[in-house]
């Protein structure tokens, strides 16, 4: 028999101690809970026989012993450790009361963990009152107030870093159904909402069927009746026009139309010149009916880019709760939560929930933790912490503070930094007698681990080039900052530079985003010309294809991934850097010599050296602009 048990208690204490026995797996849950209070039932036989001022030690001790565990890790454990202790620790006759009532006491204490210590000990009280109520006060045979009240008093004086240790050692992990069956069912369901939202978005992609929206054909046909209508049909010249010659009157007319779109009315076609004596009574009509069309093509528009906007939103959002979803059933790094628990702990800090989450490089960690008082924890003693155990760069983001919002929990968040850092330089100069160049570049940090350059060659010169460059950055520079994808962005900006005046206006779009993180970097290219990228001697090129922003509809850009390393140098331009090597051919072959030969690997150098190079070929014919972008391994 006592082999047997010795056997047992093999697999029992190593479990019940896992930070004594190196190598030993800890369980958490349920096991750990029966192991410890196994642990704690031998210790108390061992302890039968001692007194103190005719209090039985071991009686003191197995009601210290609920307590703590109730405190620490909740009812369910206050109850497992009352059984366990109430069968190892009383003499079999006793057994079932002593076992009935630690084990209801516990329940109800760890009932009121929430409300600390004392809480814990008061339901600890009610339960041991409530028990004795209902049969006759046997519990006082085997607890005695006296042992209550000196096991309570030493619960109550236990140092608070010491119970802090007692509590993170003996912290569980959610039951199975808890940590396993109900966030897949969450992660179901976010998924079906995610489902649901998409589809919203989907109701508003088609125009409903009925919808008057402007059409060309229509809209010349309009035209054309109501001149015959209104203004030819008592003409002596009708039957030569509109029957023996209708095609050359329509062509005419055509032309007409067309002139009056461009905002000018040129020169009259050669038969209204030579036939009609009603032409001013034609222009009237081509520009009312012009007019009406016109405005409904623009209300068309902004009601495409609204509709686009709305389904972009409700995709954003279905995005977000399956990446939501997603994360729920995420691998955690519970080898780094346990370690981040034991460092607070013992800096004094007591975390209610730390997760840790990591993938390419990043790591991010979220804490929730009851109110601070007197010290700021978030913004001294936790980054601390964090730093001992990340070794690594990070920023942190308070993301609910009590102190200043009034709510019931502090909760933050730490993010490390990505392992890639970027430095953009740039040189540039307006084409020769302007004063304003239509070229505009912008870089910036999008917070999320990634970094944005872009330049914007703005169509013709000066002030007006100017301002349409500017906007293309502007509306991508809030769309990537709110999160939107580079696709929808280019799309966004494509319809905004459409519905921005009645004029022609585009803009090219040359726009690079790096991950820091993973190295991997996306270029988007709109009517730019080709970027470089440098690594030691060899130099790669990025090409595009597609036209400006602002011209088209619907936009089909060119998207190419590439990966970089340390060291690396992007090479972006205007396509007035180009012209100004004689926009030849012979242009690429130029650049590529050029950087091959670069003097400086400092990115302000390049762009300096490259726009010379420009500058000494001849004239500047158009706006020039040079960025250069250089990659390098960030420290720890």
């Amino acid at each position: 028999m006592e082999s047997s048990i010795a056997s047992l208690m093999m697999f029992i204490i190593p479990v019940g101690l896992p930070q004594i026995f190196k190598g030993a797996k800890d369980f958490g849950g349920a096991e750990k809970c029966i192991c410890v209070s196994i642990l704690a039932g031998v210790i108390l036989s061992l302890t039968s026989g001692l007194q103190i001022s005719l209090i039985n030690l071991k009686d003191i001790l197995g009601v210290l012993a609920v307590l703590v565990m109730a405190s620490s890790v909740g009812p369910g454990a206050g109850a497992i450790s009352g059984i366990i202790i109430g069968i190892m620790g009383y003499s079999f006759p006793f057994s079932p009361w002593s076992v009935s009532i630690l084990a209801f006491a516990g329940l109800i204490s760890g009932t009121f963990k929430r409300l600390g210590r004392i809480g814990t000990v008061t339901g600890f009280a009610l339960g041991y009152l409530i028990y004795n109520f209902y049969i006759n006060s046997i519990g006082e045979t085997l607890i005695n107030i006296p042992v209550i009240l000196f096991s309570s008093g030493i619960f109550l004086v236990i140092p608070a870093d010491l119970f802090n240790k007692l509590a993170n050692n003996l912290k569980v992990l959610q039951e199975q159904k808890d940590g396993v069956v109900i966030p897949k069912l969450a992660e179901e369901r976010l998924y079906e909402i995610a489902s649901v939202i998409s589809d919203m978005g989907t109701f508003f992609k088609e125009p409903l069927d009925g919808v008057n929206r402007a059409d060309a054909r229509r809209y010349f046909e309009d035209v054309c009746a109501e001149i015959q209508e209104t203004v030819c049909c008592n003409c002596g010249m009708y039957k030569i026009c509109w029957e023996r010659e209708p095609r050359k009157t329509v062509k005419s007319l055509f032309v007409l139309i067309k002139d009056f779109e461009k905002n000018l009315f040129r020169a009259m076609p050669q038969l209204f010149k030579s036939r009609c004596k009603r032409v001013e009574d034609i222009k009237r009509i081509v520009s009312e009916k012009s007019s009406i069309y016109l405005m409904q093509q623009r209300l068309d528009k902004i009601i495409d880019f609204n509709r686009d906007l709305i389904c972009a939103y409700f995709e954003k959002a279905s995005e977000m709760i399956k990446e939501l979803a997603a994360g729920i059933s995420e691998e955690l790094d519970m080898t780094l939560d346990d370690k981040l628990l034991f460092v607070l702990s013992q800096l004094g800090v007591r975390p209610e929930n730390v997760f840790v989450t990591s993938d390419d490089n990043r790591c991010e960690i979220s804490i929730v933790k009851p109110p601070c008082i007197g010290e700021r924890q978030c913004e001294t003693v936790i980054p601390k912490g964090i730093a001992t155990i990340l070794g690594r760069r990070f920023y942190t983001k308070i993301i609910d503070c009590p102190l200043k919002t009034g709510c019931l929990k502090c909760r933050l968040k730490a993010v490390t930094y990505g392992i890639l850092g970027v430095c953009v330089g740039a040189s540039g100069m307006a084409k020769a007698g302007q004063k304003v160049s239509g070229d505009k570049f912008t870089f910036m940090d999008l917070n999320n681990g990634k970094y944005m350059v872009a330049l914007s060659d703005g169509m013709g010169v000066g002030d007006k080039a100017s301002q349409h460059s500017e906007r293309t950055l502007e509306v991508t520079e809030r769309l990537l900052k709110a999160g939107f994808g580079s696709e929808f962005t280019l799309k966004m900006v494509n319809l905004s530079m459409m519905l921005s005046t009645q004029d022609e206006s585009f803009s090219t779009l040359d726009l690079v985003i790096i991950d820091t993180y993973s190295g991997r970097a996306e270029f988007i290219k709109a009517g730019a010309p080709t970027s470089y990228i440098k690594r030691g001697n060899s130099i790669s090129t990025v090409e595009g294809d597609s036209p400006p922003v602002g011209i088209l509809n619907s936009i089909s850009h060119t998207i190419a991934e590439k990966k970089l390393k340390p060291g690396d140098i992007i090479i972006m331009t205007s396509d007035g850097a180009i012209e100004a090597m004689n926009g030849t051919k012979d242009s690429n072959d130029m650049f590529l010599k050029i950087i091959k030969n670069l003097k400086s690997s400092q990115p302000q150098d390049i762009c300096n050296e490259i726009l010379d190079v420009a500058k000494s070929k001849g004239s500047c014919n158009d706006d020039i602009t040079v960025m250069a972008i250089r990659i390098s391994e960030k420290n720890a």
